[in-house]
């Protein structure tokens, strides 16, 4: 018999898929399952990775155009300044645009972040850590180089199927993707359920506000 789990967007689509008799987790909590297990890197937080990119990028700032005026400002302009560029870095993870693509974007911007990012990574490493928002990636590829039945084993199912979940970004879509990949070698599959409306559209009813 075909184990199959549903993964939906809150707890409370859990509840409610467990309601009617079926296994349910999010996909938040899969994904974190499953870094766990497959994974060997160990993953720092977001206060740590601030931390560390607090730490790293004066020494970039100190070669950069863009950064310099500002880190001699210093105080709120400075804190501010930390945390626009965290913020960029984790959009930049998350669409899985790493420095290596940015390098070659010809724009003072796309340099700035490059060595932010950079540093960032060097400064985590030196502890033994990696940023969390790499963790989807790392998935990715974790779940493409070892075995099928690994994975599932790690999942606890033979097909997962993903209900009402409508944002995807490139990190999750790709280790969706190479959940899918492993699962189907190992004869079950990960997809994806769009909704649909249940009944057809009254052209005679009257219009709603919206």
């Amino acid at each position: 018999m075909t184990r199959v789990r549903v993964v939906v967007p809150s707890e409370r689509h859990v509840q409610r898929a467990r309601e009617r008799g079926e296994d349910a987790e999010t996909r938040d909590a899969l994904r974190a399952r499953l870094v766990a297990a497959l994974v060997a890197d160990v993953f720092a937080g977001a206060g740590e990775v601030r931390v560390a990119l607090g730490e790293a990028l004066p020494e970039v700032a100190r070669e950069d155009a863009l950064l310099a005026p500002l880190l001699r400002e210093g105080g709120a302009t400075w804190t501010r300044t930390v945390a626009a560029i965290d913020a960029a870095i984790g959009v930049l993870r998350g669409g899985m645009v790493d420095d290596a693509i940015l390098a070659r974007v010809p724009m003072a911007r796309a340099k700035t972040l490059v060595a932010a990012t950079r540093a960032l990574d060097a400064a985590l490493a030196r502890v033994g850590r990696v940023d969390a928002r790499c963790a989807p990636a790392r998935l990715a590829k974790a779940i493409g180089e070892i075995d099928p039945e690994r994975v599932r084993d790690a999942v606890g199912a033979d097909a997962v199927v993903a209900r009402w979940i409508v944002a995807w970004d490139a990190a999750d879509a790709a280790w969706w993707s190479a959940l899918d990949a492993a699962l189907r070698r190992a004869g079950g599959g990960a997809t994806i359920e769009l909704a649909a409306i249940d009944a057809p559209l009254d052209a005679d009813r009257e219009r709603a506000p919206l």
